[in-house]
């Protein structure tokens, strides 16, 4: 199918947000923040306020734009048109989505695609590269969709990848894609960062919730949940597979709301693809870091999610994440924002980077959100596709360089 096709079924099959805007909207007080949390359950909250001195992103659909602001204005809340309409960046970032690939060296590293793409890129990377990589079978999604891993690298020290939790957030798979080829890339070419493969085991899932990837492209390119049914009696499809790990599960930070974002699901790892991603961590040996990779907002986080309370390795984790912040900021003078995932930006309970710290007892546990603070939000043109993956390089082997001195051997 040519790339002409897949814009033109989905002009006609998705859901359109023509006229749609999203605000940024001030919180400055305790009061409007209780205000807040009440009213905007009925609304897509693209970034939620950490406290009542931050700001919250919200979708407003273009029929709901009139009461919204005149909520706003009753408690006197202010706000900025930060997206004037979204439908305009939806037809943008499907221009960028690459037509299928049958030769690899024809595979678009600059373009988004869509998940069986990702899944014959793999095929194929692992093929040309069976002496370093190899393809592991984790289980099937709620559709039928496999999960998998790459395992990359011959060295005894293990980390843990996790890309496309959340399903509209596709900069995240690529970016996925883009490490593991420079990981390759390096250590074909010799020198001294053939470490990354010589020193470390890779296991990268290029996406954790395949089938919300796909419904992004079938039908709304705003789904973020996955597409399980199991939420009876609502007929609210999905669950937030970051809020579905059994860390605190059903703890403040998520939601009991089946038609919420934040929905926390039936039972802990409800969802099959957390359930598999939650097996093949508990079966690794030597897993010295976790990485989840989310957008958007440019943060590096680290546990913990669900309390205030710090964890007994935030001194490193901290010094990690400012080194790795430092590092991205010199490739492209991006700043990221450093902290536990509370501190930095709310409590968020049943997440996947604090149940591998309590429970997989992976000392350096992190959870990122790449590019960009909200000019794009979900819908990161793919021109900015190559300095993430540039950006990212350089924070990462930051950690990878302290798993490698053996910072992460311990909490």
């Amino acid at each position: 199918m040519k790339l002409c096709s897949i814009l033109f079924t989905s002009a006609f099959a998705r859901e359109h947000y023509h006229g749609d805007k999203v605000f940024r909207v001030k919180i400055d007080s305790q009061e409007k923040l209780n205000f807040f949390e009440s009213f905007s359950d009925g609304f897509d909250v693209w970034k939620e306020p950490r406290n009542f001195e931050d700001f919250a992103d919200i979708r407003v659909p273009r029929n709901e734009l009139d009461r919204f602001e005149v909520l706003l204005k009753s408690r006197k809340i202010s706000s900025e048109i930060f997206i004037e309409n979204v439908e305009d960046l939806v037809k943008e970032s499907l221009r960028g989505v690459a037509q299928p690939f049958n030769n690899f060296n024809d595979f678009d590293y600059e373009q988004y695609h869509r998940f069986d793409d990702y899944q014959e890129w793999q095929r194929q990377f692992s093929q040309i590269n069976a002496d370093i990589v190899e393809i592991e079978d984790l289980g099937s999604s709620f559709e039928g969709r496999p999960l998998n891993s790459m395992k990359i690298g011959k060295g005894s020290h293990h980390i843990v990848m996790h890309g496309g939790t959340h399903a509209r957030e596709w900069i995240s798979p690529i970016t996925m894609v883009n490490f593991a080829k420079q990981l390759v890339d390096e250590y074909r070419a010799g020198g001294l960062k053939a470490k990354y493969l010589n020193d470390i085991t890779w296991h990268i899932v290029i996406n954790m919730n395949p089938d919300g990837y796909e419904y992004t492209f079938e039908s709304s390119r705003m789904w973020r949940k996955t597409r399980s049914t199991n939420n009876t009696p609502s007929t609210c499809i999905g669950v937030d597979p970051n809020r579905n790990w059994d860390a605190c599960w059903q703890c403040p930070g998520a939601s009991n709301n089946p038609c919420n974002e934040a929905y926390y699901g039936p039972s802990a790892f409800s969802e099959p693809e957390t359930k598999a991603a939650s097996d093949h961590l508990k079966s690794l040996s030597n897993v010295r870091a976790y990485v989840d990779v989310h957008a958007y907002g440019q943060y590096w986080m680290y546990p913990y999610g669900y309390k205030i309370q710090h964890s007994q390795s935030n001194l490193k984790l901290n010094t990690i994440s400012m080194d790795a912040a430092i590092a991205i900021a010199l490739v492209h003078r991006k700043q990221f924002k450093y902290g536990t995932i509370n501190d930095v930006i709310y409590q968020a309970s049943g997440s996947s980077a604090d149940w591998a710290y309590d429970e997989a007892n992976i000392s350096c546990s992190f959870a990122l959100e790449l590019r960009d603070q909200g000019q794009f939000g979900f819908l990161l043109p793919a021109n900015q596709i190559k300095p993430v993956a540039e950006e990212m390089w350089a924070g990462l082997t930051v950690m990878a360089d302290a798993v490698i001195a053996g910072t992460c051997n311990r909490k």
